[in-house]
């Protein structure tokens, strides 16, 4: 996978799924059909930036099918229901949830979306299954798995991308 930077600070998801897919990320923006730039929020220090969907849309355009691995998944009552959502668990308790998580990324490349811990930011990144490592498009880092636990990135969902035939 070859690193790529973000051109920008609110696109790091296109940018993570341009490194993953193998094209330039000048390109798969063009694809998405905007910058991201557009500022709908009060406070102008925010762009509208981009959604994985988005992303997806492009990818599959491009012969890529993309499958959302959730860490923690939940379910909901209803929207108006005041009970707390559901965690979904894959076996007694979320260290089951925590391997499945693994086994799907020792599986395939995709992106991984999360927050940064130390900012609680949402963030995304690209994910290089054969070496473990992370591909960090915000300042082209590449984390390898000795130093992951250092890097204060909680993923919560896989990208999984694979071409179609």
């Amino acid at each position: 996978m070859e690193m790529k930077h973000n051109p920008n600070a609110w696109s790091c998801t296109p940018t993570a799924f341009a490194m993953v897919i193998g094209c330039s990320v000048k390109y798969f923006i063009e694809k998405i059909g905007h910058d991201g730039s557009a500022q709908p929020f009060a406070d102008k220090s925010y762009h509208v930036g981009y959604h994985p969907q988005e992303c997806i849309d492009v990818a599959y355009g491009m012969g890529y099918s993309c499958t959302p691995i959730e860490l923690m998944p939940q379910s909901l009552l209803s929207k108006t229901a005041s009970l707390p959502p559901h965690v979904i668990l894959f076996g007694k308790n979320t260290e089951a949830n925590n391997e499945r998580f693994l086994r799907y990324l020792k599986r395939c490349d995709g992106v991984l979306c999360g927050t940064m811990t130390d900012t609680m930011t949402g963030h995304a990144v690209a994910w290089e299954h054969e070496t473990g490592s992370i591909f960090d498009p915000r300042n082209g880092r590449i984390i390898s798995p000795e130093a992951q636990a250092a890097f204060r990135f909680f993923p919560s969902t896989f990208w999984m991308l694979e071409k179609r035939s």
